[in-house]
């Protein structure tokens, strides 16, 4: 029988905020690949040559695709903030790294958000096909 000393328990809120801390660069990292991807392909192969409601095809999914990776970091931000806002009502005096992590979180998720919308527009406004 093998006992440790570490509460693995105890682990779990930092992983949490830690994987919460990523999601904001990852959701920016596959929108650009994605969307990236998605003008290579049409512009390369000929793929979503269409128009949709007046605009590209294309347009319309980048568009669509940075909608999403939006709301996935907002929404991450938004998380991370009401955890930070409980890790502060319910800490101690001194900070803990939970609370440094939420609040990196926060940062990170906004941050990524306004990347998400720059990169969206830089897809809705400039003619892809020119920049590959």
């Amino acid at each position: 029988m093998t006992t440790t000393s570490v509460d693995e328990s105890s682990d779990r809120p930092f992983l949490g905020m830690f994987l919460v801390t990523l999601i904001g660069p990852l959701s920016w990292g596959v929108f650009f690949l994605a969307g990236y991807l998605t003008a290579e392909a049409s512009c390369f192969l000929g793929l979503f040559q269409r128009t949709a409601a007046g605009l590209d095809l294309l347009v319309v999914i980048a568009a669509a695709l940075g909608l999403a990776a939006t709301l996935v970091s907002g929404l991450s931000a938004v998380y991370a903030y009401r955890r930070w806002r409980r890790e502060r009502a319910t800490g101690s005096e001194t900070e803990n790294v939970n609370t440094f992590l939420a609040l990196m979180a926060v940062l990170l998720g906004a941050l990524f958000a306004l990347a998400n919308l720059t990169t969206a527009f830089s897809f809705i406004f400039l003619d892809p096909c020119s920049w590959i």
